[in-house]
Order: C-alpha cells, then structure tokens, then sequence
C-alpha cells in the first residue's frame, strides 16, 4: 500500500514540476521564422509543440507560431 502511495505521489510531483516550468511564457514578440530564440519557450524536450493550456497563448497566436515553426524546419534551421 505504501509503495502504491508514493508511486502516485512521484508523478504529480514531476508532472507539477513540469507546468511550473513552462507556466506564464507570453508571445510579446513578432512571429517570425527567423527567430529562432523564441521557440525555445514554446517546444518541449522532444521538440513537439506545446499545447495552448501550457504555453497560455491564444488561438491566433498559436496558430501564428506553428506556421512560423514548420517554415523553420523546412528551412532547416530547427530540428524535426
């Protein structure tokens, strides 16, 4: 029972320990493919997007980042 306990508690830890770190990450920039410094904020570990309710970006905005992200990558200038 108390190796079941912990188990669960670990993972809310690392998950909450997660959304600290990328929680309040605001877009005041222009979006553009070139700037590649601003991505970082915005793509995890592995590279993948993150969503709207991480990133607290607005639709537009996401949307305008995710255009942006996939010129660069077809450009070469981030990873897939």
């Amino acid at each position: 029972m108390n190796k079941v306990k912990n188990y669960f508690n670990t993972k809310k830890q690392s998950f909450n320990r997660y959304l600290r770190l990328k929680k309040k990450k605001k877009l005041c920039y222009a979006v553009d493919y070139k700037n590649i410094n601003i991505f970082s904020n915005f793509i995890s570990l592995r590279g993948k997007i993150l969503p709207r309710r991480i990133s607290k970006l607005t639709k537009n905005k996401q949307r305008l980042l995710h255009i942006a992200l996939k010129r660069a990558r077809t450009l070469s200038l981030l990873s897939f």
